[in-house]
């Protein structure tokens, strides 16, 4: 739910432990780091290879993986992997030019660089702008009690 569905108040409110016991990751990839994808978000895809949004948002995964295995089968003229993976229009953004990358690959950690970010009041003020707010539920003692 959006400020629509909310005109007098915040959308989501999230408590203190809730955003506490939260970790936010930045990763960083090296600049020499450069993947070969296939473009989900480009019109072609989906009129030339019926492939639309839709394929990063459904559930279950099996058509998903299907189609993630299919990418990872093409090879190229020099006998490399065609795609390295996908880039894709997520199913939660905060705009219409929002974007995601899946590499594709063996599962599991990853010896990219991760920053620990504090959820500190700059995120919290971003998170504002989006009518996200971090607050703890009244006591017993700030609420009025009508009694019947």
């Amino acid at each position: 739910m959006g400020p629509d569905f909310c005109p007098d108040g915040p959308a989501v409110i999230f408590t203190t432990d809730f955003v506490e016991d939260r970790v936010l990751h930045e990763y960083q990839l090296t600049e020499n780091e450069n993947f070969r994808l296939a473009k989900l978000t480009d019109r072609r895809a989906a009129v030339d290879f019926r492939v639309t949004n839709e394929l990063s948002t459904m559930t279950p995964y099996e058509i998903p993986r299907k189609f993630a295995e299919l990418f990872d089968s093409i090879l190229s003229k020099t006998g490399k992997h065609a795609f390295e993976g996908i880039l894709f229009r997520p199913r939660f953004d905060t705009g219409s030019d929002g974007t995601g990358v899946a590499l594709f690959g063996d599962s599991g950690e990853r010896g990219w660089k991760s920053i620990a970010k504090e959820i500190d009041d700059s995120l919290t003020a971003r998170l504002a702008r989006y009518s996200i707010e971090i607050d703890d539920p009244p006591s017993i003692d700030d609420l009025d009690v009508i009694e019947d």
